[in-house]
């Protein structure tokens, strides 16, 4: 008895060897169109998405410059006073002692809304607070937040006079990054676009998406309150703000005029 037989088979022919690797180069071909059309299908959505954004960027920046510097600072006032107010969100006083803040310094150039009454309240009240500014590092994405003081020393960068903390403080020594840290507990983030649903537009950059994918990628690390600062012309309806996998939602929006407030349905969006 042949071996093929003992296993209860039948020796193959020349014609069913033929039949199998039809098969066989069918099955692969069909696997490879479906690659192909997936493959096709992602570009196809990447570039949409991109299109999308895009034409959103543009609208936002056509009103924003119509903004006057009286109508920006009357406006950030009152985010600040959102942000701070006991009675209403509480973001900085309710804080335990020696949690981690990041904040940013505003930009005129790039219309941001000027957080520096935030960063003077922490400074003046809450000393117990680490705060953290962010360095941009390269043109790859690549952005850390280093710890600053009151009254610290920072770095003009051009070609908008962004303001960044030194990579030395005043005594000398490096600055701590948050990525080496612990007890993150606020992210306040800048953008161009707001949705009221959490989503952020940001400037095409991806800086903010690949810190958080960082500390997200650290054993242990609770996620952060992320907070959305917008001038009222920053903010669209829910759904509007094309979103890749990449990109970050915000649990917290807050506006000159109103509070978005996502932290109720941030399990279910990340699931």
């Amino acid at each position: 008895m042949a071996r093929g037989d003992e296993r209860g088979g039948c020796r193959p022919t020349a014609d069913s060897n033929a039949d199998n690797a039809t098969y066989a180069t069918n099955a692969t071909n069909a696997t490879n169109a479906t690659n192909a059309t997936n493959a096709t299908n992602a570009t196809n959505a990447t570039s949409s998405t991109y299109a999308a954004k895009r034409a959103l960027r543009k609208t936002i920046k056509s009103a924003l410059s119509a903004l006057t510097p009286e109508v920006k600072r009357s406006q950030s006032a009152r985010v600040c006073r959102t942000v701070l107010d006991r009675g209403a969100l509480n973001l900085i006083d309710s804080l335990p002692s020696s949690s981690a803040i990041c904040l940013y310094l505003a930009c005129d150039q790039l219309n941001e809304v000027d957080a520096g009454e935030i960063l003077e309240h922490v400074f003046s009240s809450r000393e117990d607070l680490r705060v953290y500014l962010p360095r941009v590092l390269d043109r790859d994405s690549n952005m850390h937040f280093l710890r600053v003081y009151g009254h610290d020393r920072y770095d003009v960068v051009p070609p908008f006079g962004i303001r960044e903390p030194t990579l030395v403080g005043r005594d000398g020594v490096a600055r701590e990054d948050v990525l080496e840290e612990a007890g993150l507990a606020v992210v306040f983030m800048p953008g161009l676009g707001f949705g009221k649903g959490g989503a952020r537009l940001g400037r095409g950059g991806g800086y903010y998406d690949k810190f958080l994918e960082g500390w997200r990628e650290g054993r242990g690390r609770e996620r952060p309150l992320l907070v959305g600062l917008a001038f009222d012309e920053q903010v669209v309806e829910e759904g509007v703000v094309p979103m890749d996998g990449h990109d970050c939602w915000l649990d917290v929006v807050v506006s000159a005029s109103a509070v978005y407030d996502m932290r109720g349905s941030r399990e279910s969006r990340e699931s």
